[in-house]
């Protein structure tokens, strides 16, 4: 028999008896000559170990549950800054992203864009993450993040798994969309990872050029309104291709699917330029496929935590969003797990959690 403890959302089994509750009681106590108690106690901090069931993990996901337990990876809330928990900061000049503390899935966002309004990109270097790379230099990486859809309204959240690229979308696989469009892989350098606003992927990753007055616009082609009129929105022609835009720059919708007659063109509202993220996570290796819907609902819930701390429930009384793993020894035995059939080298790990 076997209970089940929730790490960051995903679940794993672990033996009965492997449970112990340590206190860590860290200061002082001592008796003066009276006979008094001198107590210089900071603090009481609670420690668990356990050992995980036999065949809770499998062969293929123990380095991912190694990782997992150990805190590895950066966390970026964007409340306050556009740093990682740990300290780690994007590369490419800061003009084309900004921070914003207000608004956004967790109350922080990254808004992608350029001055004024294209050309915006915000990269990840891999200078600072946790070891990335396998013997064959590709990438061992998963990505999360929340990320506002085009129609300026929903959220969705995103699990990408690299290389080579696999996107999850609210906790099932996806194709790719006009949204998944605006996260790309980089093969370096400077960056391995980098998320691009709509107006710079929608217009074949060049910025999007601002409206012309009697104008010969081809089909599909993409504008932003003038500085005068700027308002954050791509525009594309859906009717009229090759003729020419009016002599005065028309009042622009400002509702997505909406059109606008233009001297011989329509144009059709698209949407923002801006791409907005929030809740950003970079693992340091592939999560297994198991883990994604959990992780989904997870994070559909509450913020992911600034790692290494964990968010840990299911047993005994922990601090629930306050830990940190600590992974001891991993064993591989040989063993017939409940419900399974007789297998070796089964993983067995045995690891620590602490309140921070």
């Amino acid at each position: 028999m076997a209970d089940f403890l929730d790490i960051n959302g995903v679940q794993v089994s672990v033996a009965d008896g492997s449970f112990a509750d340590d206190v860590i009681d860290i200061g002082d106590r001592d008796r003066a000559v009276d006979g008094s108690l001198i107590q210089t106690r900071v603090t009481l901090k609670q420690k668990y170990t356990f050992t995980t069931a036999l065949g809770a993990i499998v062969p293929a996901d123990g380095v991912a549950w190694r990782q997992f337990i150990n805190g590895y990876g950066h966390h970026w809330g964007f409340g306050s800054s556009v740093y990682s928990g740990k300290g780690l900061g994007p590369s490419g000049p800061s003009a084309l992203y900004v921070q914003s503390g207000a608004g956004g899935r967790w109350a922080g966002m990254l808004q992608v864009d350029g001055s004024p309004y294209s050309g915006g990109v915000f990269q990840v270097a891999p200078t600072g993450l946790d070891s990335i790379t396998n013997a064959a230099g590709n990438f061992n990486v998963t990505v999360m993040f929340w990320a506002r859809a085009q129609d300026g309204v929903t959220w969705n959240h995103y699990v990408l798994t690299l290389s080579p690229t696999t996107v999850y979308k609210n906790g099932v696989l996806a194709s790719a969309d006009a949204d998944t469009n605006c996260f790309t892989e980089s093969s370096g350098p400077p960056s391995w990872f980098e998320f691009k606003e709509y107006g710079y992927t929608q217009n074949s990753n060049v910025a999007v050029p601002t409206w012309v007055a009697t104008h010969a616009y081809a089909a599909n082609a993409y504008v932003q309104p003038t500085a005068g009129h700027a308002n954050g929105r791509l525009y594309q022609v859906t009717a009229g291709g090759g003729g020419n835009s009016g002599g005065s720059e028309p009042t622009w919708p400002t509702v997505l699917g909406n059109t606008v007659v233009d001297g011989a063109i329509t144009w059709t509202d698209r949407g923002p330029i801006s791409l907005f993220i929030s809740d950003l996570v970079v693992l340091p290796f592939i999560v297994p496929t198991s883990w994604i819907s959990s992780l989904y609902t997870f994070m559909n819930t509450q913020a992911y935590p600034d790692n290494p701390l964990l968010y840990c429930s299911g047993l005994g009384p922990m601090v629930a969003n306050n830990m940190i793993g600590s992974v001891g020894t991993t064993k591989l035995v040989q063993g017939t797990p409940p419900g399974g059939s007789f297998t070796q080298n089964l993983p067995v790990i045995n690891f620590t959690l602490e309140e921070a």
